[in-house]
């Protein structure tokens, strides 16, 4: 079976999307970040490890796709970090260490997320626009 959706053109899609979200990934941008970071991201993974998941929402928009974001990102340097032996903190520990260090992990499951949004809704729209093209076609014959 043909899977239409892994094919060259919409994986060079996601990478042409993904390009200019990752650069800059480490620069600030809004003043609070920090504490958006840390309330939403930090807060969310302590909940995780917790077991306590109804501490992982975040009551402001988009709170819990942010707070559940951020946290990914978080773990998942954290993962790297102790696999190359950069770390030998605890994850908890680790959610709560420098923003700055922090920043680009907690950037990152956003930009993958929206890069990926580009080619799933390119895939989306041609199957609709193709089959309405056919039923336009087909319209214009009968009218004809």
């Amino acid at each position: 079976m043909k899977h239409r959706f892994l094919n060259r053109w919409t994986i060079s899609l996601f990478f042409i999307a993904l390009l200019p979200r990752i650069f800059g990934l480490g620069q600030f941008l809004i003043s609070d970040e920090h504490t958006n970071i840390h309330l939403a991201g930090s807060a969310a993974l302590q909940a995780f490890l917790r077991g306590d998941f109804r501490a992982t929402y975040w009551h402001f928009y988009p709170g819990v796709t942010m707070s559940w974001l951020d946290a990914l990102g978080i773990g998942g340097l954290w993962l790297l970090e102790r696999f190359t032996g950069a770390t030998s903190l605890s994850l908890s520990a680790f959610a709560d260490s420098d923003i700055l260090h922090l920043l680009v992990a907690v950037r990152l499951p956003y930009a993958l997320l929206t890069a990926l949004f580009v080619p799933v809704v390119y895939v989306l729209l041609r199957e609709l626009l193709k089959d309405s093209s056919k039923q336009y076609a087909v319209s214009s014959k009968s009218m004809q």
